[in-house]
């Protein structure tokens, strides 16, 4: 896995996913870097795209994403081997951004050194001038000071696989877990940490490790009294579902055409897309005879599920 430095000051803490399809996956890579996101490269043959060009990015443009998240870049690969350039002496963010422009896959090594500054390139494997190709793999090696570590990708492990690397003896990371809702990240899966992927850092510093709770929970909105078609649009704009049953009131019933009771109260926080049930009022259903008029007032309760058509 890849991983780069960022500044903590790029973006704000969440923002929109920029548009970089169709760009050339160095001008893409510098957009997305550029905006606060790290660059996982991954080759998609798409031959209807010409080379080198980005076909799809996860999160999609315009998602909503957080600053130093982790976004998959899939780009339609250069077929031409090209020279490893010269990164050494470089900071470390600027080379990752570099390698990741050129799609290799890269990981980092940190290495004590006394003649290189900390959190520089001392080289790389396979060294400057080697030929790859578009998803090669390539080691950067940094330098750091004595005791310092950078700290490891777990972005997409779960929590305990996430746990158990940051605490492993090569670190010693004294973890501190904070759960925050994500769309993008699955319930129990790590989505970065503090400090970022890559930082240098003394062993056994503290580390902030952000699990996925799942999708931010919404507000149930309060619907009785309200018309069927209010509630549908109150639950959709809230972005929840709904089945609607209907109720047979007696006559002149003030709550006929009105939402009579809701299953999940008004107020209580659910996950996104859960299905709401509300009962509406009807009038009864009037029958003729050759004689008279007569109104029938049963109990039966007629059911339907919300579609984008509605049948009564």
């Amino acid at each position: 896995m890849l991983f780069n430095v960022l500044a903590k000051d790029k973006a704000p803490s969440t923002f929109t996913m920029p548009n970089v399809v169709d760009m050339q996956l160095d001008v893409g890579t510098q957009v997305l870097t550029d905006a606060g996101l790290r660059v996982n490269p991954i080759i998609q043959e798409t031959p209807d795209k010409p080379e080198g060009v980005i076909v799809a990015t996860d999160p999609l443009a315009d998602a909503t994403v957080q600053t130093d998240q982790l976004v998959n870049v899939y780009y339609n690969p250069t077929k031409t081997p090209f020279a490893v350039p010269d990164v050494t002496t470089l900071a470390q963010q600027d080379a990752v951004d570099q390698l990741n422009g050129l799609g290799l896959e890269v990981t980092i090594l940190t290495e004590e050194s006394t003649t290189v500054e900390a959190g520089k390139v001392i080289r790389t494997d396979p060294p400057a001038g080697t030929m790859l190709r578009q998803g090669d793999p390539i080691t950067l090696v940094v330098a750091a000071a004595p005791g310092q570590v950078a700290v490891p990708p777990v972005e997409g492990l779960s929590q305990a696989n996430a746990e158990a690397a940051l605490t492993a003896p090569t670190y010693a990371f004294v973890v501190t877990v904070v759960e925050e809702p994500s769309a993008t990240v699955a319930k129990g899966t790590a989505i970065r940490t503090d400090p970022p992927t890559g930082e240098l850092v003394d062993k056994g510093t503290p580390v902030t490790l952000y699990v996925s709770s799942g999708p931010e929970q919404v507000v149930v909105p309060p619907l009785v009294g309200t018309t069927e078609d209010t509630a549908r649009t109150k639950l959709a704009d809230a972005n929840l579902g709904v089945e609607v049953s209907y109720l047979t009131l007696s006559a002149g019933d003030p709550n006929i055409g009105k939402v009579v009771s809701q299953n999940i109260p008004a107020g209580q926080l659910v996950d996104p897309n859960t299905v709401v049930k509300i009962q509406v009022g009807k009038a009864p259903a009037t029958t003729t005879t050759s004689s008279s008029t007569t109104t029938s007032t049963t109990s039966t309760t007629s059911t339907t599920v919300a579609s984008s058509t509605t049948t009564t």
